[in-house]
């Protein structure tokens, strides 16, 4: 997005350095000290959330007549939709947070905490979809490649408040940052796990270097990395986020049943 909208002349690997180098910095200071910065930035991402629905909104964009009308087909149509694209990405992509679940102190709100993080994330979501229906229509909504970034470059209130489009990028940007850190620690732990390494901060440069190469190689452009990424929506998440799990909550629950555990 940010070479498409701003930086044409950046090349692909510069950005994605700078992205790179933040995600290893914060890693490299514990997991705890991303939570916090975590709680910090929430704030912020809400602030600026809330400012670009008012924009929007008073500004007149809204047309509600462009979620209506709703027919069967359609609620037949979302729920052949919901997999794989919306059950495996994001929601699928959870599984990461397995390795961040053994850091809590308290266990028992885990699982009450995950439920509510996810309803209201699913929510935020459909909200924040809706709005940019309404605003863009069925068929740009459907071509645009970034709704949210076309839908709040419309905003012009009484040709005073213009160019918001920054507080969408820079939500992109904070929200792009936390996905990958989180993607890198798994990584980290996963391997830190399987070779036995006691410091967790030494995989995280050879991790962060393993993914800026992945990223360099594997798309130049936004097309590109959406073609890729439909065949690995397709293909190899299901494995991780839905096979995989399964296999191990069955092993759990027999090892469990029969006293296998030591």
């Amino acid at each position: 997005m940010l070479i498409s909208a701003f930086y044409d002349k950046t090349p692909i690997l510069i950005i994605n350095s700078i992205m790179i180098i933040a995600v290893m910095y914060i890693l490299s200071k514990g997991i705890e000290v991303f939570a916090r910065t975590a709680e910090i930035v929430l704030w912020i991402v809400i602030f600026m959330g809330c400012i670009c629905i008012i924009a929007i909104i008073s500004a007149g964009l809204v047309e509600y007549k462009n979620l209506f009308p709703l027919h069967m087909n359609d609620y037949i149509q979302a729920l052949k939709s919901a997999y794989p694209n919306i059950l495996i990405f994001p929601f699928g992509e959870l599984m990461c947070f397995t390795t961040i679940l053994p850091h809590f102190n308290k266990s028992r709100k885990i699982k009450k905490t995950g439920i509510t993080a996810i309803i209201v994330s699913a929510c935020l979501l459909s909200f924040t979809h809706a709005i940019e229906m309404s605003v863009l229509g069925e068929d740009l909504y459907s071509r645009t490649a970034f709704p949210m970034f076309t839908t709040i470059t419309l905003v012009n209130m009484a040709n005073f408040v213009q160019r918001m489009d920054a507080l969408v990028v820079l939500t992109l940007i904070i929200g792009a940052f936390f996905k990958l850190t989180v993607y890198c620690y798994a990584a980290v732990a996963i391997a830190n796990d399987l070779f036995k390494v006691n410091d967790t901060s030494r995989l995280v440069i050879p991790a962060g270097v393993i993914m800026l190469f992945s990223s360099f190689v594997s798309a130049q452009n936004y097309p590109e990395h959406m073609n890729d990424g439909k065949t690995f929506l397709e293909t190899i998440l299901p494995v991780f986020c839905a096979v995989i799990p399964i296999l191990l909550f069955l092993i759990h629950r027999v090892r469990r049943k029969f006293g296998l555990y030591r």
